[in-house]
């Protein structure tokens, strides 16, 4: 067999494993509850303007260590610390003139090693696995 044919072959074993591991993980979550009021970042106790805004923040979900999982619950705390940095950050600019509605949301953890290592804040691990400035 060729190089190329085991080449081809291994991406392929890959992505098949790849693709049903996460979708196994995704299995295992329950959906969430967004009649429940701790599922969302911020949901107007009564709508005062004429403009209604759904407010998706950016991925703020990093595996806290490497065995975590890809996929996070919708509490996972470093993940909801995060979404409230970029809500302060983003969407308060909306308060004036909108109703915001801003659910916690399951994330997939960005970049090939996106993990915390302990102590790091926050919100700042970037697509590419840096945190806090430190390339891994």
């Amino acid at each position: 067999m060729g190089a190329r044919k085991i080449l081809l072959l291994t991406i392929a074993a890959l992505a098949g494993s790849a693709l049903l591991a996460s979708s196994v993980a995704a299995a295992s979550l329950k959906p969430a509850d967004y009649q429940q009021r701790s599922h969302w970042l911020y949901l107007p106790t009564q709508p005062f303007h004429k403009v209604d805004v759904f407010y998706l923040y950016p991925t703020e979900y990093t595996k806290p260590d490497p065995g975590a999982p890809i996929i996070c619950p919708v509490n996972d705390p470093g993940m909801m610390a995060g979404a409230q940095a970029a809500f302060q950050r983003q969407a308060t600019a909306l308060r004036t003139f909108a109703n915001i509605y801003a659910p916690y949301y399951r994330q997939a953890a960005e970049g090939r090693s996106a993990y915390r290592e302990a102590g790091d804040p926050p919100g700042e691990v970037n697509d590419f696995g840096a945190t806090c400035g430190k390339v891994r």
